[in-house]
C-alpha cells in the first residue's frame, strides 16, 4: 500500500517506504504587485455578464526514475469559484494510491520513491463550494524499467506562465533530470520597464518552491506595451540552471491569447 509523504513548512506525516507524495507550495501565492496607478479602474470595466468555463491543464515531469513532479493551471474561469484541488493517483492495476484534497492555492506536487516500470495516473479535479467538479484533468506516465536513481549532470528547467488573467498571471517552474534534494535555492528575478525606471521582484525562495503569484498586472501603461523580464536560476550543488523569459504585454486583452501560446510553445521547445 502506498503511504505519502506530507512535506512542507507544517511538518506533518513522513512514514512510509514504497513510495511518497511532497506536498509542495502549501502556501504557494507569494503575492508580489508589479501595479500602476490606473489598475483599480481596469478591474471595473472587465466584468462580463456570464462568467467563461473552467478549464484544467497539467504536466508531467520526470525530476528523476523515482521522481514526478506534477503541475496544474486553472487555465479558463473565475478563480474566485476555486474551493480546492482533488488529487487522486492510481497505478496500472487501478489501485488507488493516493485520494487527498488540498488547498486552492495549491499547484505542485511531487510523488517519489516510485516502482519500476510501471504507468501512474494522476487525476486533478477542480471544486467549487458547493463541492461540484469545476473542471478536471488526467495525465500518466510510465516510469523506467531500472529505479537506477543516477541521473544525467546535464539537468534542465521548464518554465510555465499560465492562468493570465487581466490583472495577474501565475509562474511555475519544474526540474528534469535534476535530485531536489540537492536544491539549495531558487532565485527569482522579474523586471518590468517603466518610464521611471524598472520594477524589480528580487527574492530567494525556499529549494521546495515551484510556483510564484503575480497580482496586479495592468494591461494598460503609459507606453503601448509592457516587458517582464523573468530570470529563475535554481542552485544545485553540481550544477546551475538558467532560464530566462522575456513576456511582452501589450495593451489589447486579446493580447494574453498570444502569450499563452508563446510560453506554452516556449515550455515545450526549450530547457
Amino acid at each position: 500500500m502506498l503511504n505519502s509523504t506530507y512535506d512542507d513548512n507544517n511538518g506533518g506525516d513522513t512514514g512510509g517506504d514504497t513510495a511518497g507524495v511532497n506536498d509542495d507550495d502549501c502556501n504557494d501565492d507569494d503575492d508580489d504587485s508589479i501595479s500602476h496607478h490606473n489598475d483599480n479602474s481596469i478591474n471595473g470595466c472587465l466584468a462580463e455578464a456570464t462568467a467563461p468555463r473552467h478549464e484544467l491543464d497539467a504536466y508531467l515531469i520526470k525530476e528523476t526514475p523515482v521522481r514526478l513532479r506534477v503541475l496544474w493551471f486553472l487555465t479558463a474561469g473565475e478563480l474566485s469559484a476555486l474551493a480546492r484541488f482533488q488529487l487522486t493517483v492510481m497505478d496500472d492495476s487501478g489501485q488507488k494510491l493516493v485520494d487527498r484534497k488540498l488547498p486552492k492555492k495549491h499547484r505542485s506536487i511531487g510523488l517519489n520513491r516510485l516502482s519500476a516500470d510501471t504507468t501512474y495516473r494522476i487525476n486533478i479535479k477542480a471544486q467549487g463550494y458547493f463541492g461540484q467538479t469545476l473542471a478536471q484533468k488526467e495525465v500518466s506516465m510510465t516510469t523506467q524499467a531500472s529505479t537506477d536513481t543516477k541521473i544525467d549532470r546535464d539537468g534542465k528547467m521548464f518554465l510555465f506562465v499560465d492562468e493570465i488573467r487581466p490583472t495577474h498571471a501565475r509562474l511555475a517552474w519544474a526540474l528534469y533530470n535534476v535530485d531536489p534534494a540537492k536544491v539549495k535555492n531558487i532565485r527569482l528575478h522579474v523586471e518590468r520597464d517603466e518610464v521611471l525606471g524598472p520594477q524589480v521582484i528580487d527574492r530567494t525562495l525556499d529549494s521546495n518552491k515551484r510556483t510564484f503569484f503575480f497580482s496586479r498586472i495592468p494591461l494598460d501603461s503609459f507606453d503601448s506595451n509592457d516587458v517582464f523580464v523573468v530570470v529563475v536560476v535554481v542552485v544545485v550543488v553540481v550544477v546551475v540552471v538558467v532560464v530566462v523569459v522575456v513576456v511582452v504585454v501589450v495593451e489589447a486583452a486579446i493580447a494574453v491569447v498570444v502569450i499563452v501560446e508563446e510560453i506554452h510553445q516556449f515550455c515545450c521547445h526549450s530547457c
